[in-house]
C-alpha cells in the first residue's frame, strides 16, 4: 500500500456497540458493527509512535490517521466498549491510541495497527 503524503481519503470505519451478557451463559454478546465513511489523512508512524506499542504490534504494519476531533475513539475497558477499526485500501487496522490535538485547528491523531497480518 503506498502511502500519499497529505492526501485526505475515504476510509470505512467500524463502530461495535457495547458487549452485553447474555443472561443464559452469562457471556458476553458482541453488537454488530456500524460502518461509516470518513475522511482522513493517512501518515506513516514516526518512530516515538513505534516506540509507544508493544513488541507484538511492532511488527506490524502500523498508520497514523488524521481525522476531525472525535471521530475515532480506542476501547474502554469499563463500559464494555472494543476500539475502533478503520479499514484502508481493504486492509482492517485498529485503533490502538487517539491524541487530541486543540492548536490551531483541532483534529485527532490515531495510531493505528494492522489487525491480520498476512506475510512479510
Amino acid at each position: 500500500m503506498t502511502v500519499v503524503p497529505f492526501a485526505t481519503i475515504a476510509i470505512s470505519r467500524r463502530r461495535y456497540g457495547a458487549q452485553t451478557i447474555d443472561p443464559a451463559t452469562r457471556r458476553p454478546t458482541p453488537q454488530s458493527p456500524t460502518t461509516t465513511t470518513i475522511y482522513a489523512s493517512v501518515q506513516p508512524p514516526t518512530d516515538r509512535d513505534m516506540q509507544t506499542l508493544t513488541d507484538g504490534e511492532r511488527t506490524r504494519r502500523v498508520l497514523v490517521v488524521y481525522t476531525t476531533t472525535d471521530t475515532l475513539r480506542t476501547s474502554e475497558q469499563l463500559a464494555a466498549l472494543p476500539a475502533d477499526e478503520v479499514v484502508i485500501a481493504g486492509e482492517t487496522y485498529q485503533v490502538r491510541r487517539v491524541e487530541r490535538w486543540r492548536q490551531v485547528r483541532p483534529h485527532d491523531r490515531a495510531v493505528c495497527v494492522r489487525l491480520q497480518e498476512i506475510g512479510p
